[in-house]
């Protein structure tokens, strides 16, 4: 297959992650890939290339860092400047196949001209369901002209996307529910994947914890990525705070977001807890191969089934997860019952949460077991190959 794929986030091949590794994936399977990167860093748009990968880079307003209004705005300009950029270094070939994830929703005119231009089967990743995840939090006014101007763009990109890749049965059933428009037969399920790395058993090091001053004989509990407003983590610190006096379990935030401030703030107080701004890659996985438990988080207001990748990161290294969710997800499913790799609670509710980290303090043997079965289901279902089997699969005649 050609493959163009169209992104708001630095391809950064040689890394590791859902991106990064599919796109590496279709390369090693043989196919052709060129990458469409909206940078809104960048000082002009220009034309590279990578181990054989083709990377446009394109010069957009800035999506991080900004404030949401800019942010909105951003998105609006982003279409055509992608769209003139693709029609300007590529109109002459051809591409099998376009790929894309959300956010962001402004990509549908975009795929509509590839689709005209090169006669391409376009495949939506959905990944993020906006603009109702944000009408959810607050963050946008339901029946706002906003929220009009960015629910008519979902719509587009979803009549311009030949199929839509869910990530579970939940998100699904939820957009056949809410765009009855959209027929079932281009609905199906693509889930979070990633290239399994060889499982490599801890050893009982206490470098990095130790520097941060984590006291020795503590079991450790890491919400590592982005610090948002979708995941909740006033109610996080909350129950950090209700804790304070519990000994056995120690809470480490490592990431970054529009909330590491307000993190930072609030974790400077705590005697159980540190904050850790974003590190390189390499020292992220060393401090977190010396953690125990991982947390995952979402706001309880949600109505659309999110469906976290961290929760892949903690498989993969066979960390049991500790889940404070809303009731819309089928994290529940997941992790308690398919994978049996964690513990649930409703975020809001302080006395499941403090049940939950205390249970998996003080049971070593429950917590190997669940990151045992998680590392297990990971391997069995979530590998990136089954996502390139579900691309292949588009083009029955094209596959090696």
């Amino acid at each position: 297959m050609d493959v163009l794929y169209l992104t708001l986030s630095n391809p950064e091949l040689h890394s590791t992650g859902i991106y990064a590794d599919l796109l590496n994936a279709l390369v090693e399977r043989g196919h052709k890939l060129t990458i469409v990167y909206a940078d809104g860093e960048a000082e002009k748009t220009f034309l590279t290339e990578e181990k054989g990968v083709r990377i446009l880079t394109v010069k957009v307003g800035r999506q991080f860092g900004v404030s949401f209004f800019q942010k909105g705005k951003n998105l609006l300009l982003l279409e055509p400047k992608m769209k003139r950029a693709v029609k300007k270094y590529f109109r002459k070939e051809k591409f099998n196949l376009v790929l894309y994830a959300t956010p962001p929703i402004t990509f549908g005119k975009v795929v509509k001209y590839c689709k005209k231009q090169f006669g391409s089967l376009n495949y939506l990743m959905l990944k993020d369901i906006f603009p109702q995840n944000a009408v959810d939090i607050g963050l946008i006014k339901e029946r706002s002209l906003i929220h009009k101007i960015f629910s008519k763009k979902e719509k587009e990109l979803y009549r311009a996307s030949t199929f839509i890749g869910c990530m579970s049965k939940a998100n699904a059933e939820y957009i056949q529910k809410h765009h009855p428009e959209i027929s079932k037969k281009k609905i199906e399920i693509f889930p979070n994947t990633m290239k399994v790395p060889p499982y490599i058993e801890k050893e009982a090091l206490h470098i990095q914890t130790e520097k941060l001053g984590v006291p020795k004989g503590a079991v450790v509990f890491v919400f590592g990525g982005n610090m948002g407003k979708p995941q909740a983590l006033e109610f996080l610190i909350n129950g950090v705070r209700t804790m304070e006096g519990y000994k056995k379990a120690y809470f480490l935030f490592v990431g970054k977001g529009s909330e590491e401030g307000w993190v930072k703030e609030n974790i400077k107080r705590r005697t159980n807890a540190a904050f850790i701004p974003f590190l390189p890659p390499r020292e992220y996985q060393c401090l977190m191969e010396e953690c125990h438990v991982g947390i995952i988080s979402l706001d309880a207001r949600f109505t659309i089934p999110n469906y976290p990748s961290r929760t892949l990161a903690y498989m993969s290294m066979a960390m049991p997860i500790l889940a404070t969710i809303d009731r819309t997800t089928d994290l529940w499913g997941l992790i308690e019952a398919e994978a049996g790799c964690g513990l649930c609670s409703v975020t809001g509710d302080l006395t499941s949460f403090e049940k939950n980290v205390r249970y998996l303090a003080e049971n070593k043997d429950v917590r190997i077991q669940m990151g045992a079965r998680g590392r297990q289901y990971l391997e069995e279902n979530f590998h990136v190959s089954r996502s390139i089997a579900i691309l292949e699969s588009h083009f029955p005649k094209k596959r090696k």
